[in-house]
């Protein structure tokens, strides 16, 4: 009888966290509309745009030049600087960002010369953004001390550069921080987009969406003054309720070009949901976008540079759009569950200082431990910032670690469980608690269904549950072995496939050992 109860229980939580949880969702979102009517265009900020870089050297110059670009546009009401930390690359990272704060002065660089991990990094950045203005400051990689001057730098202490040294130690330089990373491209408005928010004292941070991009196999080269964009491919894309489909002829920075329709497919991808790492696509044929190499045009027409045709675009898309319309939805009701370290910003204040070091999926936590401090975590779809799609070859590797990270951050942000915060642990525990325990619960569900029915002492209908469960799992497992060659069932696959992952995470936490560090992960190409 327990393992009828059993049975019963698991399946239950099952369904709710599956079924249940989006549809009551929706019927509470639907009385709580969204709306932008109190924001302000013009909010009086400094703003730190913070980002850690290893072994980038094939994207950091055009990461850096869509910055300045954005920087050079912005009101005269913001103070922008950007603070960029070389986790001890072996390439030419370094040099390339050294050599933009040498002509910019609201550049500044960190340089570490071992390697330390995306947090640690960021924790340092954080620290010399509060007391650093526009000046030569380094940072011990050991205690992450800022000193300003210009220091004795040696193996184990990083070094930053830019322009006109002066120290400021009493008064923060900045009061929102804007997290990205090396490989993504910020839309010119996005900034703006994110700070609108701030003008509400509740809000303590905002999350923006990232849309993937595929390009084409021969790398794209920047785009000079005076040239033509892209005669020879165009980018198609599908943006939940966001994207601008551009006109035949329709101009370019000033420069005329000819349309040309590809075929459905063509290579605008958009992901979600960069906490788990669970980033995915969609495909829209009726929307065609100039390509633009890692730049945005400044009507904001275009989302992405060159692309490529796709011929098996990625199957998993209506999950995807399912599980932005809950970001939505929850940022609606109370707030988003974490962020997406692509593009997200807070108050410098509300940054957890004392977040691990090794810590996997940082832009959950950080984000969760703003609306632990009793501020909101808002998602802004308009606020875009696009990247390469991985490879399909990493996706498994990072599916894994990113799922380790997953448990890892639920003991880090276990407070948000608690009753005390009303909607939102409710919102976590059903968004993200009841699924980060998927894969367990359905393996205890296999267990204790053939417990039933090999104990079976009648006909009750609690066993013929346990046969019906145990049918329709084989069902299940049978459409996704089918989904590597049918389309149809390719999101079976994509589920299990997914599932798979995070059990395989959560061995790898209980082994222990977790590194904030990783190495970089081929792009699409």
């Amino acid at each position: 009888m327990i393992t009828e109860v059993l049975v019963l229980i698991l399946l239950s939580l099952l369904v709710y966290a599956w079924a249940v949880y989006p549809f009551i969702l929706t019927i509470l979102a639907r009385g709580n509309p969204v709306s932008k009517a109190g924001l302000s265009s013009t909010v009086s900020a400094d703003v730190s745009i913070l980002l850690s870089a290893y072994n980038e050297e094939g994207v950091i110059r055009a990461r850096l030049e869509n910055l300045c670009r954005i920087s050079a546009s912005i009101g005269v009401h913001l103070r922008l600087n950007i603070f960029v930390g070389v986790d001890a690359s072996t390439d030419k990272t370094a040099e390339i960002a050294r050599e933009f704060a040498s002509r910019h002065d609201n550049i500044h660089v960190m340089e570490c010369k071992e390697r330390r991990g995306k947090v640690a990094v960021l924790k340092d950045l954080v620290r010399a953004c509060k007391t650093v203005d526009c000046g030569l400051w380094t940072v011990d990689c050991k205690k992450g001390a800022v000193d300003g001057g210009l220091g004795t730098v040696d193996d184990k202490q990083s070094t930053a550069y830019s322009q006109q040294p002066t120290v400021n130690s009493q008064q923060p330089t900045s009061s929102i921080l804007v997290f990205t990373d090396a490989n993504t491209m910020f839309k010119p408005d996005a900034i703006d987009k994110l700070l609108s928010h701030f003008s509400d004292p509740a809000v303590g941070g905002v999350c923006g969406r990232l849309v993937f991009k595929q390009r084409s196999a021969c790398p794209a080269k920047p785009w000079r003054s005076g040239e033509v964009r892209g005669q020879k491919s165009e980018v198609r894309s599908q943006d939940i309720g966001a994207a601008i489909p551009l006109k035949a002829g329709q101009a370019l920075h000033g420069e005329q070009k000819e349309e040309k329709i590809r075929p459905a497919g063509a290579g605008l991808l958009q992901g979600m949901d960069g906490d788990e790492g669970q980033k995915s696509a969609i495909i829209n044929p009726q929307l065609v976008l100039h390509p633009v190499h890692h730049s945005f045009p400044s009507d904001g027409g275009s989302l992405g540079d060159g692309g490529s045709e796709i011929k098996n675009a990625p199957p998993e898309g209506f999950y995807w759009r399912w599980e932005t319309q809950l970001k939505v939805m929850e940022s609606a009701l109370d707030s988003c569950l974490g962020a997406n370290g692509a593009i997200y910003a807070i108050r410098s204040e509300l940054f957890w200082s004392d977040i691990p070091d090794n810590t996997v999926v940082d832009d959950l936590v950080i984000g969760m431990k703003v609306r632990e401090q009793g501020f909101k975590m808002i998602y802004e779809p308009d606020a875009i910032a696009t990247e390469e799609f991985p490879e399909i070859a990493d996706e498994w590797g990072r599916r894994v670690r990113i799922g380790a990270g997953d448990y890892q951050a639920l003991g880090l942000c276990r407070s948000c469980m608690l009753p005390r915060y009303g909607t939102f642990a409710w919102i976590f525990w059903s968004h993200k608690v009841l699924r980060w325990f998927t894969p367990h619960m359905v393996l205890l569900l296999v267990i204790c269904s053939l417990l039933s029915v090999t104990r079976r002492q009648d006909s009750s209908g609690l066993v013929l549950l346990a046969e019906l469960i145990l049918a329709g799992i084989f069902i299940f497992l049978l459409c996704a072995l089918a989904g590597t060659r049918v389309r149809a069932l390719a999101m079976f696959r994509h589920f299990v496939v997914m599932q798979t992952a995070l059990f395989a995470g959560f061995l790898r936490f209980c082994k222990g050992n977790l590194r904030g560090s990783w190495e970089r992960t081929a792009r699409g190409r």
